[in-house]
């Protein structure tokens, strides 16, 4: 299959004969409606001239309720669902957001998806906001991921920690809303729940046939392939001295041209080994030809070109009365307040702590964004860019400035915090004292409730949509020294 959707592809349908027979009665267990609904499929994709998504689509809602087992039922979305969703920063057990978007059926055995990486036991022992950096960046690719039944995931994990001889088993499973558990598990008590998470095991744990199935009773080592064109992780520098050697052992020789010019997550190790205080520093690098900006976890770094931090608010500000201006009559206040959110909103970005963990140069005007970096989320300490962009915004706004609530809520909350508030350590600013943090962030929260007692939950998340749309037009267009 294509799955980039940019070449011809060709999709094969395999069934065997059984599954093609129409049923001579009416099916009335389980198994006899599955049968039928295959067989129904199978004739209704026949029929198609081709299998992309718009045909597909075109299919009549008739024809897919027969090819179900069961028509699902739409969900009733209470209003205080909505309220809990729109919380995305307060940590929440949430219902699956799939029973909203495709109703209810009959329920399917819940999926897990697998992966594995040899760095798994680093990033473990480097705790869990790391790990979470680590996968933000660079993401599991869609060839290096098993799909399996929540049960044989499961049994995968315990096999291999039963082989482990009491050791332990490092293990990270990246819930389906982001949040990320990475420890060493002792016991199948400590295991969480496994229903639609990624599993990332290190490569020593087994659990793959050669076929590519995913078994518990697979105890081989597992060939690592997260690296690609365009994708690479090394140390730095290696374990016999030599810069730049990868995970895979291959040297210098095997460094592609691009690496130099890549952008960088580095993660550093030389505190992993307690036994090691006084080794020497090294990094776990992690390097991508072309970043995905959506992928950057804490930092959000990257861009089509290099803007400075004034040169970047600049375009986002415009680009959000361009939006604005578009949507709402003239004179509508909503615009105002999107250019002005747009030109505070990453002031905090030229903070010294922000600059550094950046990989920003020392020499020149703050920079809010460029094509390439050398990443070092750790050294934030938990700050967050918009919690500085708010402190200057909430001292620099009049007090009597019109929509000002509503400026300074789409400032905090346009990487999705202050809904409804920066919990520790992410409510501070180096340029404010702690007193004055904590004071800003509970304001911060009483601000996103005010706000959607006032818009109501589906109107201020579409404001805040379209600072983030103005945000991403800034970051993919030429700076205005390149166009």
């Amino acid at each position: 299959m294509n799955r980039s959707g940019l070449a011809e592809a060709k999709a094969s349908i395999v069934y065997t004969k059984k599954e093609a027979e129409k049923p001579d009665k009416t099916p009335k267990t389980y198994r006899q409606r599955l049968d039928a609904a295959l067989a129904r499929t199978l004739e209704a994709l026949q029929r198609l001239p081709d299998l992309s998504p718009a045909t597909l689509r075109s299919i009549d809602k008739r024809t897919l309720e027969e090819c179900s087992v069961t028509p699902s039922r739409p969900a009733r979305l209470h209003a205080e669902v909505v309220e809990a969703f729109a919380a995305t920063s307060a940590p929440l057990q949430l219902p699956p957001v799939s029973v909203y978007l495709r109703g209810v059926s009959d329920p399917e055995p819940p999926e897990s998806f697998l992966l594995w990486r040899r760095e798994v036991p680093d990033l473990v022992r480097l705790g869990e906001n790391t790990a979470r950096e680590a996968l933000a960046f660079f993401r599991p690719s869609a060839d290096e991921v098993a799909r399996a039944p929540e049960r044989d995931a499961r049994d995968v994990v315990e096999s291999a920690l039963r082989r482990q001889d009491g050791t332990g088993l490092p293990l990270i499973v990246i819930e389906p809303g982001g949040d990320v558990f990475a420890k060493v598990l002792k016991n199948e008590s400590e295991l969480p729940r496994l229903d639609y998470t990624t599993v990332v095991l290190p490569t020593t744990a087994g659990g793959l046939e050669p076929s590519g199935l995913p078994s518990g009773a697979a105890e081989d080592e597992v060939s690592d392939v997260g690296d690609g064109d365009g994708r690479r992780r090394y140390m730095e520098p290696s374990a016999n001295g030599e810069e730049g050697e990868d995970g895979n052992g291959e040297g210098e020789e095997a460094r592609p041209d691009w690496l130099n010019e890549a952008t960088e997550l580095r993660i550093p190790l030389h505190n992993v080994d307690e036994d090691e205080d006084d080794a020497e520093e090294r990094f776990l690098v992690y390097a991508l030809r072309r970043p995905d900006p959506a992928g950057e976890g804490d930092l959000t770094w990257l861009g089509a070109s290099t803007q400075t931090v004034d040169e970047h608010c600049s375009l986002v500000g415009d680009a959000a009365r361009r939006i604005g201006a578009a949507l709402f009559s003239h004179g509508a206040s909503e615009i105002e307040a999107l250019e002005a959110a747009g030109r505070w909103h990453d002031r905090g970005k030229a903070r010294r702590v922000w600059q550094r963990a950046a990989g920003a140069p020392t020499n020149g005007p703050p920079l809010a964004k460029s094509t390439k970096g050398r990443l070092r989320p750790e050294l934030l300490g938990g700050y967050r860019h918009e919690f500085g962009s708010l402190v200057e915004a909430e001292r620099e706004i009049p007090a009597d400035a019109p929509n000002r609530d509503l400026v300074l809520h789409l400032i905090a909350a346009h990487h999705g915090w202050a809904r409804p508030g920066f919990p520790n350590p992410r409510q501070w600013d180096p340029d404010a004292t702690t007193a004055s943090n904590r004071k800003l962030a509970i304001e911060a929260a009483r601000r996103f409730a005010r706000l959607q007692a006032e818009h109501g939950p589906w109107r201020l998340a579409w404001l805040e949509a379209l600072l983030k749309a103005a945000d991403a037009h800034a970051s993919s267009a030429p700076g205005r020294g390149e166009r």
